[in-house]
């Protein structure tokens, strides 16, 4: 498991020197596999940290329960790092209720089904737990019938902390830029509310505080 790690961390950090590319990772543990490889994954976290590893995590088949992981997670939240999990995506809310309430989660990959559960939804926005929506990738699963019938808008309606984000681009087809341009072609979104939206992905990421001020001040000048 190191040496994958250490050439991916390598390789970001050449990126970094050659463009000015800054990035941090989340490290994954799929649900289907054993909790003693997740407690690997943390350690493994724990040791790269201080060199870019931000944040672990559950991914994978939400229909494998989330619970037998639950030590695991909240090790990590005690170690420092943040925890992100894939749910409510393809399950229900109580996916979702997992991974924000014994899981640990800070912010949830997907999240789309938090809207059938009223009060879910409320409680998800008190929290300000951001949802990592990504609207081809639902649409290519079959998660959700087409791009102008995907509920990101009932989401934002709903005053959940909404972040537009790539999933699987390379099946998608999609890359962020393209994500982006279809909150204005698809969904009718001014400057504004799109601003909003690139505002909301720099407030749920894990970036260093000067990082995330660069780029709120990139996004103010897009905007003006």
């Amino acid at each position: 498991m190191t040496m994958p790690l250490r050439a991916v961390l390598e390789g970001l950090a050449q990126g970094r020197t050659d463009h000015g590319l800054r990035t941090r990772l989340v490290l994954d543990h799929s649900r289907c596999r054993p909790v003693e490889r997740a407690w690997a994954t943390l350690r493994l976290a724990e040791s790269y940290a201080s060199q870019g590893v931000a944040a672990v995590g559950l991914s994978g088949d939400e229909s494998y329960p989330g619970d037998p992981f639950t030590a695991v997670f909240r090790a990590a939240r005690a170690a420092g790092l943040h925890v992100v999990h894939h749910a409510g995506e393809a399950a229900g809310p109580a996916s979702i209720r997992q991974a924000i309430t014994p899981g640990c989660a800070e912010r949830l990959g997907h999240g789309i089904r938090v809207l059938d559960d009223g009060d879910l939804v409320a409680e998800v926005s008190a929290l300000g737990i951001p949802l990592e929506v990504c609207p081809h990738s639902n649409v290519l699963l079959g998660l959700v019938p087409s791009l102008a019938e995907h509920p990101l808008p009932r989401l934002l309606d709903a005053g959940l902390l909404v972040t537009v984000n790539t999933d699987i681009p390379a099946m998608t087809g999609a890359g962020l830029a393209e994500e982006y341009r279809q909150l204005r072609d698809t969904f009718g979104y001014s400057d504004a509310v799109i601003a909003g939206v690139a505002r909301a992905g720099v407030r749920a990421s894990f970036a260093p505080a000067e990082v995330r001020a660069q780029l709120e001040s990139g996004i103010g000048a897009w905007l003006a």
